[in-house]
């Protein structure tokens, strides 16, 4: 698929040489623009974005929940006559996110491309991961950042989209997740659940009878991260303790407490 450039809307430009406004364009190629100052003279060819400020969109643009700030400009610009608005279902988000990508790929190798990404951020192009994989990791981390985060690898930009992905999860991606399923809360086997309290149960191989039984303990469904994983986050102790718990008064203090953190950042 192709990368589809944007032709930014008219906006101030200021001279580079005095800083004043009121520059007649004289000439405008999609990466350079020649202009002259009215007010000192100057005549001057330079890259758009050097002469134009970024595109003016509110730092408090709705979209902004679940999206970094150039993105928001650029979806703008590129739908310009659209209102955009969220919440958005998942094929809608995942193709921003493709498309916004590919955008910032072909900047680094493309001085056309660049330019346009010039007009609606100040930082480097650098490519974060896939939308997709990002949702992945946060399912299998319970929906934690952190733990995402450390399995992923990466700094502030992964951190950010994961943090982003988790937001648009709460508002409108919950069905897709193995969270969602749990509209009927299912009761594990009693037999099957003792069991799973003694020493070492949770480790080893793990039959299917045992996550069901595990999954529908901690979460009231049969779908949820591997038992390997919900080990390495939580310990096989405190999950025992949550299924001894569950088994004792019904209640499901770690469905509660991870539902109770996706409230917490609405």
């Amino acid at each position: 698929m192709g990368v589809r450039l944007f032709r930014p809307p008219p906006g101030p430009v200021k001279c580079l040489q005095c800083g004043r406004p009121g520059v007649d364009v004289i000439a405008a190629r999609p990466w350079k623009i020649r202009c002259s100052c009215e007010a000192c003279g100057a005549v001057i060819t330079s890259r758009r974005s050097e002469l134009r400020a970024p595109v003016d969109i509110a730092e408090d643009d709705p979209l902004t929940a679940v999206m970094t700030l150039p993105m928001a400009r650029w979806l703008r610009l590129r739908h310009p006559e659209e209102d955009l608005a969220l919440p958005v279902d998942r094929l809608t988000i995942e193709r921003w996110y493709a498309e916004f990508d590919q955008f910032v790929l072909a900047a680094r190798g493309s001085a056309t491309v660049r330019s346009s990404y010039d007009e609606i951020s100040q930082e480097p192009p650098e490519p974060v991961l896939d939308l997709r994989r990002v949702v992945t990791a946060l399912m299998a981390a319970c929906f934690d950042v952190e733990v995402a985060l450390r399995r992923l690898g990466g700094g502030d930009p992964v951190r950010e989209r994961l943090e982003h992905a988790r937001r648009w999860i709460v508002t409108a991606g919950m069905d897709g997740t193995w969270l969602g399923d749990g509209q009927i809360l299912l009761e594990p086997d009693p037999e099957v659940a003792i069991r799973l309290l003694e020493p070492g149960a949770l480790t080893g191989k793990f039959d299917r009878p045992r996550s069901i039984a595990l999954s529908r303990a901690l979460f009231g469904i049969e779908r949820a991260p591997h038992v390997r994983l919900l080990v390495e986050q939580f310990s096989e102790e405190c999950l025992q303790d949550w299924i001894g718990v569950h088994l004792a008064d019904g209640s499901r203090p770690l469905r509660e407490r991870i539902l109770a953190s996706l409230k917490d950042c609405q």
